[in-house]
């Protein structure tokens, strides 16, 4: 939990959200080990906890009560999250290869990804069926298939294991009216003592579920199974439960695998072919201890593995680990109860026994979802920032201005990232205007400060946009940072109605290694690289410089043919209809990610919408005779508005529709309403004295009004006559959530600075 900042001299990176890796997150969580930066590379965000899924087929769980949510856990870690497919390893370079980006270094590395459906000789499997693995799609896959059934849905269910038989009940709980089989090679639960395959017939067949012992499936067809002895059975849901196989990059990187490709690994859970790399969980096999691919194995050998990742890092000799030859095995019939084997004893199903197996499943997720102690770590955080306030602020501390620097200290810790990083409106506003007096004008610029860009007449007779922006890093992923920083850079650009043509980047490093600064630098330039290749823009250059945290910006240059052809603040006219192209909470949602209070896939959301560029909504608003344009930014959206009312011409007001449907991200909501704000959202909340109707303040989403965006949509006003056509264009160029949020009228009372709020907009 300490996030005191010290060089980077080691890389650990985890492969996987698997169960060991959940462990191994918590425990360097809890033991930081300073100089090593923690990275996971996971192709989902949210991984779900293999005891727990039967349960919310059944219905028993909800998505979040059977999934770790990894993007929290990271955050708890101050663990960097990539949230990408892995590709391959590159075992001789040492790096990772991943999917539409720079392979990330390691200096040590464990994997952890789980299994696959084994490569099946079934024809027809993997076109006709649904596979349980890998289990972190199954829950969407499931859902999938929910949304098809009906009360004569036919579910046919290959597989006899624990696993096949608890989803075959968990499904006739689910869908009671349902036609449910079971179809197996061999016995029901034919790794299980004969008195757990008893019990569990006389399970199935008072649940009325079809079981088909020694059937093996030698074809599916859509829509129809055939069995080896030419039998046929129609379904409407297969459900693929037999033997896992691995990814097949594992054996293709040179690691020594069994003939199912699972990695083989020594005692200590190091791979036979590097003692830098070990592998747990369901992909990896213990040569001198084979055992079956249980999740309990899985979280069994999460404290083994983080314990000798760290040796390995300290540079001493990892440790043995011996797992377990048997376990308490809880089978969950889908209705309450739970039936225990463990060797050769079996409990028959009791109520009792499920509210033992639901105890244990829930006591473990809450200790890696609402029990992470991050209110310990943000006190732990407050404590640090007191201890060092200097003694003059302390001594101060009874004067005019004291508390307020005090308190301004306290805050340093939780400042945010991104556009919440900004400096207020106010503040600049009047930094702007002490300076004016001192500003050297140019006759050919011919708009300077006050737009989003600066228009500089070139001798070729076109004119040059000139823009740029900087800020803090507000996520550890360095490559998705440079492509949103780069994204939001460009957007001035956008909103002008320019084209980019090249930018100059500046970029702040934490000191460390060179090979350590060296990859850092890669990722972030090659995520700028994506946005500023999109948009045409050439990376020409740029400079570097050590500090404290990473910081990246960009001056932007671009062309306008003409100054006729440039959009602009001002221009609002009566009747026109206001336009937001993309959602607000920008600056809510990554302020709750910062606290832990954010879910893992509403900010993966977040950052999806922050890296749609701008520039096709640019295009398309030109198109519909944009009047007005600016981009939503720092100062959130009332403070723009307020900028393109005060630069536009004539007694000009806006009228907003009621806060409740002006689109938000998913997640924002709850974070306001949780009291968590962006840094600069007191400053942006002065720009409330321009509303003139207050009576929407108790609205949940009115707080978003204010909130600071990081690569924000486009704020324009367009003719009402064009607007229909307008926003049908904009939703087929992706911007999904682009809506009317109001209109802009005449008031001769007020010249540009009045915004109502409930207003009833007519297209």
């Amino acid at each position: 939990m300490d996030t005191t900042p010290m060089m980077r001299v080691r890389d650990l990176v985890l492969v996987g959200g698997g169960h060991s890796h959940v462990m191994v997150l918590m425990h360097f969580a809890m033991k930081p080990m300073q100089g090593t930066k923690l990275t996971l590379v996971t192709s989902t965000v949210h991984t779900p906890y293999s005891g727990m899924l039967p349960g919310f087929v059944a219905g028993t769980y909800t998505h979040d009560e059977c999934h770790i949510d990894l993007s929290r856990l990271c955050r708890f870690a101050n663990a960097q999250l990539i949230h990408a497919p892995c590709m391959g390893i590159d075992r001789h370079a040492k790096t990772v290869a991943l999917k539409n980006r720079p392979s990330v270094n390691y200096d040590v590395l464990s994997i952890d990804v789980g299994s696959i459906p084994a490569a099946s000789s079934v024809p027809g499997a993997q076109t006709h069926a649904t596979p349980v693995k890998p289990i972190d799609g199954f829950c969407s896959r499931w859902d999938a298939a929910l949304s098809r059934s009906s009360s004569t849905t036919r579910l046919a269910v290959v597989g006899g294991g624990a696993g096949g038989v608890e989803l075959a009940l968990a499904m006739r709980t689910r869908l009671p009216e349902a036609h449910v089989a079971v179809f197996t090679r061999s016995e029901v639960l034919a790794e299980k003592a004969p008195a757990a395959r008893r019990i569990f017939r006389k399970e199935i067949q008072d649940k009325n579920i079809e079981l088909h012992e020694h059937c093996a499936v030698s074809e599916l067809k859509q829509g129809v199974l055939v069995t080896k002895e030419g039998t046929t059975h129609n379904f409407d849901e297969c459900f693929w439960c037999t033997q896992a196989g691995c990814q097949p990059w594992l054996a293709e990187s040179g690691l020594a695998c069994d003939k199912s490709g699972f990695v083989y690994v020594d005692e200590t859970l190091q791979t036979e072919t590097d003692a830098d790399i070990f592998a747990a969980g369901d992909c990896a096999n213990v040569r001198k201890h084979p055992r079956p691919k249980a999740g309990v194995f899985a979280v069994r050998q999460g404290m083994p593995l983080a314990e000798n990742l760290r040796r390995i890092l300290k540079g001493e000799r990892a440790k043995p680990f011996k797992p377990q030859s048997t376990f308490l095995s809880l089978i969950s019939t889908g209705d309450g109860r739970a039936a225990a084997t463990k060797g050769s004893m079996c409990l028959a199903p009791r109520a009792w026994l499920w509210r033992l197996k639901d105890n244990i499943d829930r006591k473990f997720m809450h200790k890696f979802g609402r029990d992470i102690p991050f209110k310990k770590m943000h006190a732990a955080m407050r404590r640090k920032a007191e201890q060092s306030i200097p003694e003059v602020a302390r001594a101060s501390r009874s004067r005019v201005g004291g508390e307020d620097a005090i308190a301004a200290l306290m805050k340093a810790p939780m400042r945010c990232g991104g556009c919440g990083a900004k400096v207020g409106a106010g503040v600049l506003s009047r930094v702007l205007e002490a300076v004016r007096p001192l500003i050297h004008t140019h006759a050919d610029v011919v708009q300077g400060a006050g737009d989003d860009a600066a228009i500089v007449r070139q001798r070729s007779g076109e004119l040059g946009v000139h823009t740029v922006d900087f800020f803090r890093a507000f996520i550890d992923d360095l490559h998705t940072f440079g492509h949103i920083a780069a994204n939001h850079a460009l957007s001035d650009c956008h909103a002008m109605g320019a084209k980019p043509v090249s930018a100059l980047c500046v970029v702040t490093v934490p000191y460390g290694l060179e090979s350590k600064v060296e990859d850092d630098l890669v990722q972030l330039l090659s995520g700028a690289c994506v946005s500023l290749a999109e948009a045409g823009c050439q990376l020409a250059g740029g400079h570097t410089c050590e500090g404290a945290e990473v910081a990246l910006g960009f001056c932007v240059y671009g062309t306008l043919p003409e100054m006729e052809g440039a959009l602009r603040k001002g221009g609002c006219r009566a009747g026109d209809r206001i336009i937001l192209t993309k959602p607000l909470g920008t600056g809510a949602l990554l302020a709750a990610d910062m606290r832990g209070a954010a879910t893992g896939r509403h900010v993966q959301a977040a950052l999806q919408m922050m890296k749609k560029s701008n520039a096709g909504a640019a295009d398309v608003l030109r198109t519909y005779a944009c009047t007005a344009c600016t981009d939503v930014t720092g100062f959130g959206l009332v403070g723009h508005l307020v900028e393109m009312l005060k630069a536009s011409s004539g007694s000009v007001v806006a009228s907003l529709v009621e806060p409740a449907k002006i689109p938000t991200l998913v997640g924002a909501k709850d974070a306001v309403a949780s009291g968590i704000f962006s840094s600069i959202q007191p400053d942006n909340q002065r720009a409330a004295r321009a509303i003139k109707k207050h009576s929407f303040m108790k609205d949940p989403k009115y707080p978003l009004l204010f909130d600071p965006q990081t690569a924000g949509g486009l704020l324009a006003t367009v003719p009402q006559s064009r607007v229909s056509d307008c926003l049908r264009d904009l939703r087929e160029a992706g911007y999904d959530s682009a809506c009317v949020i109001g209109e802009i009228t005449a008031d001769g009372n007020h010249d540009g600075e009045l915004v109502t709020l409930g207003a009833s907009i007519q297209l």
